[in-house]
């Protein structure tokens, strides 16, 4: 992508430099995007151009609107070659796939604020409202309905940063950038990065989940699922065996039921703790041609649990779950970018997940 990196180049495909978060989107288009047209974070991924001189990546927007990187001289110090930066984006992008279950849902289901320009703010601010009156019916389009008058409330919610540091010593270094036999690179050793991933991962599931308790900052706080306060609840769940199918699928509707008479209707998505899995895929009863999950997924499409996310940050032992309404008045996700590795300062590296200054650091998006 860039044979000698000693003048002015563009890098080949839109987003090579850094893999496709999601399908179809390309991490540069999204990253873009959500800064707002001043994605500044190719500052923080300087590497060392096959001519020895270091080089940054920058994002511009071609004639067709498609993000293209060119690349120019900096002064800022490099540590590592471009196919090293790539070999970090590309774990830590698949990491972070295959290990976020409850955000992926959330986001999956189109239920999420775009923050532009997220590193330039801390908190994002919100009204809480109250219900509008019925509409009227009448012959008279002109005539006056009745008018309300909603009672707002500001909020504020804090745009938190996921974040995991890394390290690699400068022997590592030195030998990522060395040609071995036949030309080919000494890798350097992605196992770090991918692990941190996994801990961005697992961080934000727990925090929209509710079970690594609130965040809060500049008199905002971040809930999740089960410590939202006011979240309705059920403590009286029948705690599957294999044989009681019957009674689960009950208490489950009973919920559906508690928060339709709160005026969520629905559709649902249903959280569960990774103790309902052998269950989940047992028959629903005796003889049953069905599952206890088939069985559950066919409550119905429009008010019924159209989702089963079992998600291994919810806590064991009790049989965990939570049933959420997926509509944006209910859950979204905040992100401010997608995930990504920078180098922060001379010999460490990040993952962070939008801020602090550390070493280099994979980072996900803030998230509700």
């Amino acid at each position: 992508m860039f044979p000698n990196a000693s003048a002015l180049a563009t890098v080949s495909t839109p987003g090579d430099l850094i893999a496709n978060s999601r399908p179809g989107d390309s991490w540069a288009q999204l990253n873009y995007a959500a800064m707002n047209g001043r994605d500044e974070s190719y500052i923080l991924k300087p590497f060392i151009g096959n001519d020895g001189r270091n080089y940054v990546s920058k994002p511009t927007l071609n004639q067709r609107g498609e993000v293209e990187y060119k690349a120019f001289v900096t002064n800022a110090p490099a540590l590592l070659p471009l196919y090293a930066w790539q070999a970090f984006d590309d774990v830590v992008v698949r990491a972070l796939r295959f290990r976020l279950r409850a955000m992926a849902a959330v986001r999956a289901a189109g239920l999420e604020k775009t923050v532009p320009n997220a590193m330039g703010k801390t908190v994002l601010v919100a009204q809480n409202s109250t219900d509008v009156s019925a509409a009227t019916i009448s012959m008279d389009p002109s005539r006056r309905s009745e008018t309300d008058r909603q009672q707002l409330d500001t909020t504020l919610f804090p745009l938190a940063i996921v974040h995991k540091d890394l390290d690699f010593n400068q022997r590592e270094i030195m030998a990522s950038q060395n040609a071995g036999v036949n030309g080919v690179n000494f890798p350097i050793d992605t196992e770090g990065a991918e692990s941190a991933a996994y801990a961005v991962a697992q961080a934000i599931d727990q925090l929209l989940l509710g079970t690594t308790g609130t965040f809060s900052y500049g008199g905002g706080t971040i809930y999740g699922f089960l410590n939202f306060p006011q979240r309705v609840q059920k403590i009286n769940m029948t705690t599957p065996d294999g044989t009681n199918g019957v009674s689960v699928l009950n208490d489950i509707l009973s919920m559906r039921q508690s928060l339709i008479n709160t005026k969520h209707y629905g559709p649902y998505a249903w959280f569960a703790c990774t103790d309902w899995t052998q269950f989940l895929d047992q028959d629903f009863k005796t003889y049953a041609d069905q599952t206890l999950r088939q069985r559950i997924l066919a409550t119905g499409a429009q008010d019924g649990i159209s989702q089963i996310v079992t998600c291994d940050q919810m806590t064991t032992g009790k049989f965990q779950c939570a049933l959420v309404e997926m509509l944006p008045r209910t859950v979204r996700a905040v992100v401010g970018f997608e995930a990504q590795t920078v180098q922060w300062v001379i010999g460490s590296a990040s993952i962070r997940g939008p801020s602090r200054s550390a070493t280099r650091c994979i980072r996900g998006p803030p998230q509700r």
